[in-house]
């Protein structure tokens, strides 16, 4: 019997936030290039590994697209560019409505 039904985060639940990240980082002059360069499969793997902390990855990619952006202040630009995708909060609620726990993570 299914008792809990989990939903990932990033893709799913949120959406299209790497591309407002690009396009946020473009209102500061950075190009989309440059902006590309934060998902550098390298560092994101070491980032995600936890190999290297939040404070070194934002340093990193402050650095490359010559901002002086704290890593704080490239967090909060990279949250702000998160959106809920509603059909997915609607499949939620009727999960809820249904007896189901729901889970959401990454």
């Amino acid at each position: 019997m299914i008792k809990a039904i989990t939903f990932d985060l990033d893709g799913v639940y949120f959406i299209n936030a790497k591309s407002n990240f690009v396009a946020n980082l473009g209102k500061l002059g950075v190009s989309e290039k440059d902006a590309q360069k934060s998902f550098d499969p390298k560092m994101n793997k070491f980032y995600k590994e936890g190999k290297i902390n939040d404070e070194e990855f934002w340093s990193w990619g402050s650095s490359g697209w010559k901002l002086k952006r704290s890593p704080k202040e490239l967090i909060k630009i990279l949250l702000d560019g998160y959106e809920v995708d509603n059909r997915v909060v609607e499949v939620v609620k009727k999960a809820r409505q249904k007896g189901y726990k729901t889970l959401i993570c990454s």
